[in-house]
């Protein structure tokens, strides 16, 4: 809907998307890790965007 909170949901995504690509890592399911680490590198790219963004709070 908006662009002032991307951010925000960016990061809150990649906390909840890393404890589920450990899981399926763990359990070793068969097709479900690949998914997942693709939705990680795409999580990652978009951290890499807005990293102007980040900087600011990674200074403190």
């Amino acid at each position: 809907m908006t662009q002032r909170l991307a951010l925000l949901g960016t990061l809150m995504f990649l906390a909840i998307l890393s404890n589920i690509w450990i899981i399926t890592i763990s359990l070793s399911f068969t097709g479900t890790w690949v998914i997942t680490s693709l939705m990680m590198i795409a999580v990652i790219i978009l951290l890499i965007w807005d990293h102007h963004k980040l900087i600011p709070i990674l200074r403190l």
